[in-house]
């Protein structure tokens, strides 16, 4: 799939999320995650990425729970682009070390953790979002979510909220320190 086509499939989807919700209930974070795919992950030169977005659309076309998609489309190709915005694998490695939690596999035990930790990071960085925002953000949503147990649906609810009730349509504009400017007007 060439890229142009990809993103034009994304705008479409972020299109369809808008205006006729989907079958999960987290439609801003669902948007959110398909802006990230189409801004910054397709405009990587990660070419194991690229010959897999195939997988994303494939994703979207099922209208699956994207959160959930997402990442696991992360987790199995450890994008240099995370490593980049601060996700140290070797830590989320350990976090989910069978001997050290007693659990069967990583599934079950954060499997959306690189979707948290994705919009946590867009949240984080937003050049439009006041201080007071991001602090709420922090207390309120994120709260220390990865650093405990918590089931990752009660942070998905509290995210939903957030970005419903952010005062204003929520446009968030991302600086990454890699030459990737991306603006996400939801």
């Amino acid at each position: 799939m060439e890229l142009s086509e990809f993103k034009k499939y994304m705008d479409e989807t972020i299109l369809e999320l808008k205006n006729n919700g989907s079958s999960h209930r987290l439609i801003q974070c669902q948007i959110l995650l398909v802006i990230f795919m189409r801004d910054v992950v397709a405009d990587t030169n990660d070419e194991e990425i690229h010959a897999n977005l195939i997988w994303w659309v494939e994703l979207c076309d099922d209208k699956k729970d994207l959160v959930y998609g997402f990442s696991r489309f992360m987790r199995l190709l450890r994008p240099h682009l995370l490593r980049n915005m601060g996700c140290n694998f070797d830590q989320v490695l350990k976090l989910i070390n069978i001997d050290n939690h007693g659990y069967k596999s990583y599934e079950e035990i954060r499997p959306l953790y690189f979707s948290v930790f994705v919009l946590d990071w867009i949240i984080r960085t937003s050049k439009l979002l006041t201080d007071v925002q991001k602090n709420e953000w922090s207390t309120r949503v994120l709260r220390n979510w990865f650093e405990t147990e918590e089931d990752a649906k009660d942070f998905f609810d509290r995210a939903e909220v957030f970005l419903n009730n952010s005062g204003q349509p929520l446009v968030l504009t991302i600086h990454l320190q890699n030459p990737y400017l991306v603006r996400l007007c939801i």
